[in-house]
């Protein structure tokens, strides 16, 4: 899965818009194979639970355009950020020029009024990025939102993707009980946790249906397995 947007360089964090296009590629990627399986799981045979993932899951172009547009913006604010430093340098450089032909007192005034430019534009500047970050953090916010999935698998009633928000609490004895509950003879679950800085997954919780104080809090992309 990819989409054609513009390579511009990174500014502010050291990436590339083509880094963030393969994370959003990545992402999509693992939504898509998390789908896959647990319709596989169903008893889906291997065609067919491709396409219906990609039925389940939507517009995967769509979304992909969404979070390249907020990628792009946000670039763009760092270049306007970048650009308006540069011209309050040029123009701090013209006025030290100046004063060194003017009087003491008149190279005193403009020296002033230079460094009161620079803050001005660095105060601006500053608002721009941090407007710019707040806009890309609700925009990913929002998204993450919408696609806030965990995954239940096994001897439950309905198996399959749920939102985080019908799980109840983000508990995943909850999130048993929203679909549909345990089948007889299910004793524990497992919580499978994808890591955060890699593709890595690991078990991080198994807990007993009969005990729930062993209950734990969920996050989106966890696959709760009932055995």
């Amino acid at each position: 899965m990819s989409t054609a947007i513009s390579r511009e360089p990174g500014m502010g964090n050291g990436r590339t818009i083509r880094d963030i296009d393969a994370d959003i590629t990545d992402e999509l990627a693992f939504h898509l194979e998390c789908l896959e399986q647990m319709l596989r799981e169903q008893g889906r045979p291997p065609d067919t639970a491709a396409q219906e993932a990609q039925r389940r899951f939507g517009d995967a172009a769509r979304i992909a355009r969404e979070c390249q547009h907020i990628a792009t913006k946000e670039q763009r604010m760092w270049k306007k950020i970048a650009v308006t430093l540069m011209v309050v340098l040029a123009v701090s450089l013209t006025l030290s020029v100046a004063v060194g032909f003017s009087a003491v007192a008149r190279a005193r005034r403009a020296a002033e009024e230079s460094r009161a430019v620079a803050e001005s534009a660095q105060l601006h500047a500053v608002a721009a990025q941090q407007e710019a970050a707040r806009q890309a953090t609700a925009a990913r916010d929002a998204l993450a939102q919408s696609q806030s999935l965990i995954y239940i698998t096994g001897m439950v009633a309905r198996p399959g993707p749920m939102t985080l928000g019908k799980a109840g609490s983000r508990s995943a004895i909850r999130a048993v009980i929203a679909a549909g509950g345990a089948n007889a003879g299910a004793e524990g679950v497992v919580i499978v946790r994808r890591g955060k800085l890699s593709e890595s997954r690991s078990v991080v919780a198994t807990i007993r249906i009969d005990a729930p104080e062993t209950d734990v809090a969920l996050e989106a992309n966890d696959v709760v397995t009932v055995k």
